[in-house]
C-alpha cells in the first residue's frame, strides 16, 4: 500500500495516480541509489548502515547523503555530497536536513524523516524552490531511505536529491508538494538484548570500515574553497 500526503503531512491517504516524482525522479542518480539500496536488503526490512559502500554509488556521490535522526523529527546530515554543500551555501556535513526546507514546510519534513524511521518506509518528496532575484525557481525531488544502526535501530536515512538546472544565488529553500510513503515489508530483527538506547549512545560514531566517504571518495571531502556568498546591499 502506498501512502500520499499533500500539504498537510498527518492526512493520509490511498494514491493512485503517478505523481510529479514518479514522473521525474528517474534520473540516473535515483536509479542507482534506490536499486542500490534495495539490492541491500536482501529480504530484510531495511539494509544495514554497515553494508554502505561508496563504490555502489558511484554516479551519484555528489547528490547523495547519509543523515542520522537524533531526536523526534530531527535528521542531522553525517556525510553529504557537494550539491548539498552548493543548494545551502555553506559545508552540508553537520546541519539538520530542515535546513533545506522553507520554514512552512518543515512540520512535513519532520513528519517524513519520522515516517522514514519509524514505520519503516522509503518516502519520497515532490520539491519547489520559489523563484527570486539572482534565484530562479527549482523543482526537483528528495528521496529518504531507512538504514538500520549498529544499535540495531532504524536511525539512519541513505537520501538523494535530483534539482536539475541552475541553483543561483544560494541558500535555497524548498517547499514540499507532494509526499509518498511507502511502508515496508521484511524481516525486522529486534534491537539486541542489552543494546543502549539510541539517544543515550554516541549516535555520532561512526565504524571507519563502512561508508566513510571522505576518506574514499574526494566528491564528499569537505570543499576547500567556502560556499559562503557575499552579496552587495542585502
Amino acid at each position: 500500500m502506498e501512502c500520499t500526503l499533500k500539504r498537510d503531512p498527518l492526512k493520509l491517504g490511498i494514491h493512485g495516480a503517478m505523481t510529479r516524482f514518479e514522473r521525474s525522479a528517474n534520473s540516473p542518480a535515483m536509479r542507482q541509489v534506490e536499486a542500490y539500496w534495495a539490492a541491500l536488503r536482501d529480504g530484510r526490512q531495511v539494509p544495514d548502515r554497515a553494508d554502505i559502500d561508496p563504490r555502489g554509488l558511484e554516479a551519484a556521490l555528489d547528490v547523495t547523503f547519509i543523515a542520522e535522526r537524533i531526536a523526534p523529527g530531527v535528521a542531522r546530515m553525517r556525510i553529504a555530497g557537494f550539491h548539498f554543500s552548493d543548494l545551502l551555501g555553506m559545508e552540508a556535513r553537520g546541519i539538520s536536513l530542515n535546513a533545506l526546507f522553507l520554514p512552512e514546510t518543515r512540520t512535513q519534513i519532520s513528519h517524513a524523516v519520522d515516517q522514514c524511521c519509524d514505520w519503516p518506509a522509503q518516502v519520497s518528496l515532490a520539491l519547489r524552490a520559489p523563484g527570486a532575484m539572482g534565484q530562479p525557481e527549482l523543482q526537483g525531488n528528495l528521496l529518504l531511505l531507512p538504514l538500520r544502526s549498529d544499535l540495531g535501530d532504524i536511525s539512519r536515512i541513505l537520501g538523494v536529491i535530483g534539482v536539475p538546472g541552475q541553483i543561483g544565488r544560494a541558500p535555497r529553500r524548498f517547499a514540499i508538494e507532494n509526499i509518498t510513503a511507502q511502508p515496508l515489508s521484511g524481516t525486522a530483527p529486534a534491537l539486541p538484548e542489552g543494546a543502549p538506547d539510541r539517544q543515550q549512545a554516541d549516535g555520532f560514531a561512526e565504524s571507519q570500515a563502512t561508508f566513510d566517504a571522505q576518506k574514499d571518495d574526494p566528491r564528499l571531502r569537505p570543499s576547500r574553497v567556502p560556499h559562503l556568498r557575499v552579496v552587495d546591499g542585502e
